[in-house]
């Protein structure tokens, strides 16, 4: 069976697509329209209500583009970070002669500082000047500068570079590294640190002014690209003795089961005291703001413990000197005793004089065999016999070694 084609009615020549074009619109007019189906009840307004058609001018296109308005939704709250930041970074550099307790420390304090930049060994020889040189050349805005003297000291310089000063020298003391401790905490690596100053630091103005180069040098700007908008870990500061001690807690937060309400801290490390020296005016150079004048180098404290050292060396040798000097006066013999001779007997005792000490007198090997030679017969052949004729070989000569055979 053959299928005959479909007839479609064509509008006559007088008429060219009149019934045609009278009935596309009405059928465009009539179709339903299709309306976008969003789940959310805070949905946007639909885009073609909101953008400004191309025949109306760029004032007007701004004005319906600004009339667009945020998804407040309580469940998932917007999260508002800075798309134009200004990258904050703090140059972490040491010199030469460090030992690896000091670069463990260092490597501890660049995990918690995700905006930190590490920088190659600095040269002692150089002046501290170049170190501002070098943070500009890298974009810090602050600066760490390790320095090892001796193999035995580490002192450490804080410097705000880009407000063109001031700086801070401290004298590192007690250093404990995290691979030390092995303590429980533990925090995201990344995560902004909370930054916890004791309230001391309220007080003196030298204590105000370091409290603002540590916050300005420990803190990660918020919306840093390195780092993770969390905060889990607190990084203390705290007076004690003229020292800053600083350490490092994980933020716990409370169990389900938990009895006790409220966060707790679990330390992590490192572990460090600062003792303040010095603040400069300037970039690693200017004016003295303040000197502690109760800070005494670790050269001078060595140098006292040597001499203390000394003194009691002199003493005990000044002692056996004056001990020297007694024996020569024959200090060593004991004095006469008048009482010594009254059951003297006549004869066998001279009177008035001490008995001297017996001295165990050695015998070679010739003395041995005259001694055995001039022995009894009867005990020539027994041991015991032959230690007993010859008392003053006990400890010298044993029968052993004399050619007798031992049990």
């Amino acid at each position: 069976m053959v299928k005959r084609p479909r007839e479609v009615a064509v509008a006559s020549s007088s008429e060219p697509f009149a019934t045609l074009g009278e009935a596309v619109p009405t059928a465009i007019a009539s179709a339903p329209k299709r309306k976008r189906k969003d789940s959310r009840k805070d949905a946007v307004a639909p885009l073609d209500a909101l953008v400004a058609s191309h025949d109306n001018s760029s004032s007007d296109a701004a004005a319906s583009a600004s009339a667009v308005l945020p998804v407040n939704n309580p469940r998932y709250p917007a999260v508002q970070r800075r798309t134009a930041h200004k990258k904050k970074k703090t140059l972490v550099v040491c010199s030469r002669g460090v030992t690896s307790t000091n670069v463990e420390l260092m490597e501890d304090l660049l995990k918690l500082m995700p905006h930190a930049r590490k920088d190659p060994k600095f040269d002692k020889s150089e002046p501290l000047t170049s170190l501002g040189e070098i943070a500009e050349l890298n974009g810090c805005a602050a600066v760490l500068y390790f320095e090892a003297r001796k193999m035995k000291d580490l002192y450490l310089w804080v410097g705000a570079v880009k407000a063109g000063g001031p700086c801070a020298k401290f004298l590192v003391q007690q250093v404990r590294p995290m691979k030390d401790l092995r303590l429980t905490g533990n925090c995201l690596l990344g995560s902004r640190p909370i930054l916890s100053f004791d309230g001391a630091f309220d007080g003196a103005p030298y204590l105000q002014l370091l409290k603002q180069l540590l916050a300005h040098a420990f803190a990660p700007p918020k919306g840093h690209p390195r780092s993770k908008p969390f905060h889990d870990h607190v990084l203390s500061f705290s007076v004690l003795g003229g020292r800053v001690l600083v350490r490092h807690y994980q933020v716990v937060p409370p169990l389900h089961d938990a009895k006790k309400e409220g966060d707790t801290l679990v330390e992590i490390g490192p572990r460090l005291a600062l003792v303040p020296i010095r603040i400069l005016g300037g970039v690693f150079a200017g004016e003295t703001l303040y000197v502690n004048d109760t800070y005494q180098s670790p050269n001078l404290l060595r140098a006292e413990q040597k001499r203390r050292s000394a003194k009691r060396t002199i003493g005990h040798v000044a002692q056996k000197e004056k001990r020297r000097s007694r024996l020569a006066q024959g200090a060593d013999q004991p004095p006469a005793d008048d009482l010594a001779d009254v059951f003297a007997v006549p004869g066998l005792n001279s009177p008035g004089l001490v008995p001297a000490k017996k001295v165990r007198s050695g015998l070679t090997r010739a003395d041995f065999d005259e001694k055995i030679r001039d022995a009894d017969t009867n005990h020539f052949w027994s041991p015991k016999g032959i230690m007993d004729s010859v008392p003053k070989m006990k400890g010298i000569i044993t029968p052993k070694t004399a050619g007798f055979k031992t049990k």
